[in-house]
């Protein structure tokens, strides 16, 4: 039965082709600003929403589900649109 390599070894092997291959890091680095982008926004709009509406906990909660459903409805109307375009 051959040794298994630990996880931290393999970890730096894996960061260490990423970061050797251009194509791979961009690949990579680019959700990453992204999310980081997105929790910045995240963040501010709850501070906001706490301490100028005056929104508790469960009023949040309703305004994040309102933001997740607002964003499946537009992902379900913008795959009809591109289709209804494509389409002869």
């Amino acid at each position: 039965m051959p040794a298994r390599e630990s996880l931290l070894r393999q970890a730096r092997a894996g960061a260490s082709y990423v970061f050797k291959d251009r194509l791979l890091l961009g690949l990579a680095l680019r959700p990453a600003v992204g999310n980081i982008a997105f929790l910045a926004v995240e963040t501010v709009l709850a501070l906001f929403a706490h301490e100028r509406l005056g929104v508790g906990a469960p009023g949040f909660g309703l305004l994040l589900t309102a933001e997740a459903t607002g964003g499946g409805l537009g992902a379900g109307i913008a795959s009809f649109l591109g289709r209804a375009s494509c389409s002869p």
